[in-house]
């Protein structure tokens, strides 16, 4: 989609941002760097942050990654894209971007590739400041030379001049060399970490590290209907990745880990309010400068309902030309699953499905009366109403009512044989 085009009727959010869409598109045209890409692409994810609440900013920032622009903009960067990830993961100066590196690495994998000559980062300042200097000083030092020939006979002069005017060039093709040595140095140890690795390598380095890596539990939390994968670990080195990968075994989520003992959280590749109800599976993989340590497959069979009935009781309605019967039904939930479960009216994909028979037919309008989401933790159980409107027909006491809860794949039934009235 052409964002630039959207109208605030269309997309309040995306019309909101377009200044800031538009800024990085026109900026990174000049990007000779992965680098800069990256610095670059943040800016436009701080003005995300600065513009929508937390929890939104991940879902707006899906949306902009999808623009047709944007896109077109990040092709070169598509070329790239093992070493940006990598760069990503690696580097302390792109840390706020490790959040977001799954809707990164998605973007970067459905983009046509476009080649454009970058180079992985430009040197320290430090550096370029001092080949700056030792050149200033070659010049200056030269210049000095040539005003104190004093009266030396032409010829000579002319020798002179050119022995110092060689002096320089060499000095120019030394600095020029170690430019050259610096940024292959560079590429290779972004391009290829475990042969610069190698290269580094002496017979009078220490042995490398043994590594260990434990995971102690796992389990699924929610907040604000965003679902994460909790890992509780152990560690004896610092700067362990970790990351979650789904049954494409593509990273969704990735996070680093301190020294000692923690809890990882990583994010389920989730709607929000997205009740689980089929089973998944997940693998943690955990890497160390390059190497992976450990592959860990997690399996998670998601949430499940046990229904029971708290109480009841029937009433008749009249309206002008109108009447019925109304059913008012009290039920316990209880979540026997290992996922959390959601019930709510209609966020997103939370909205249960409720329907009542009798006789095997459709006996009229069932509700799930729920002012707020409902969030039943694995282990957990709460108390919901329903209510169910029947037109022209009147249970008597000896009705027999079927109720039917549906969300996901989760199918539950309960019956009330004998209604009670009030």
């Amino acid at each position: 989609m052409k964002c630039s085009s959207i109208t605030l009727r269309e997309d309040p959010e995306i019309y909101t941002l377009t200044p800031f869409i538009e800024k990085f598109v026109v900026e990174v045209e000049r990007c000779s760097t992965i680098d800069c890409y990256l610095i670059k692409l943040a800016t436009l994810v701080d003005s995300v942050k600065e513009h929508f609440p937390r929890e939104r900013t991940r879902r707006v920032l899906e949306k902009i990654m999808k623009c047709d622009e944007v896109q077109d903009s990040m092709s070169p960067l598509a070329y790239y894209s093992s070493i940006t990830i990598e760069i990503i993961t690696r580097d302390p100066r792109h840390a706020p971007l490790r959040n977001y590196i799954d809707i990164i690495t998605t973007t970067l994998q459905g983009i046509k590739p476009k080649y454009k000559q970058l180079e992985v980062t430009r040197e320290p300042t430090y550096r370029i400041e001092e080949w700056e200097k030792s050149s200033k000083e070659a010049i200056v030092a030269l210049r000095t030379q040539r005003g104190n020939i004093g009266p030396m006979r032409e010829q000579g002069v002319e020798k002179h001049v050119e022995r110092k005017t060689s002096n320089f060039a060499n000095l120019l093709k030394i600095i020029a060399v170690i430019i050259i040595a610096s940024t292959i140095g560079v590429l290779a140890y972004y391009a290829k970490p475990p042969l610069f690795n190698s290269i580094q390598t002496t017979p009078t380095q220490a042995p490398t590290q043994v590594v260990s890596f434990d995971i102690q539990a796992v389990w699924i939390n929610e907040s604000n209907g965003i679902q994460s994968m909790v890992v509780k670990y152990n560690t004896n080195v610092s700067g362990l990745i970790l990351e979650l990968l789904d049954e494409r075994n593509d990273v969704v989520w990735s996070t680093q880990l301190e020294l000692g003992t923690g809890e990882a959280i990583l994010r389920l590749p989730l709607e929000p309010y997205q009740t689980l109800t089929e089973p998944r599976l997940y693998t943690l993989r955990a890497i160390y400068q390059g190497r992976v340590v450990k592959n860990q497959i997690v399996s998670i069979n998601g949430a499940n309902i046990e229904l029971s009935i708290v109480n009841h009781f029937a009433y008749h309605y009249l309206y002008p030309n109108r009447t019925g019967t109304a059913v008012h039904i009290r039920l316990k939930t209880r979540n026997t699953g290992d996922a959390p479960l959601f019930l709510c009216s209609s966020i997103y994909r939370c909205k249960p499905q409720v329907e009542a028979f009798m006789s095997n037919y459709p006996a009229g309008i069932a509700i799930l009366e729920l002012n707020e989401p409902i969030v039943v933790n694995p282990g957990g159980e709460n108390l919901i109403n329903v209510l169910i409107y029947i037109d022209s027909v009147f249970l008597n006491r000896t009705s027999e009512l079927n109720i039917t809860l549906k969300i996901g794949a989760i199918v539950k039934n309960i019956t009330i044989k004998n209604v009670n009235w009030v």
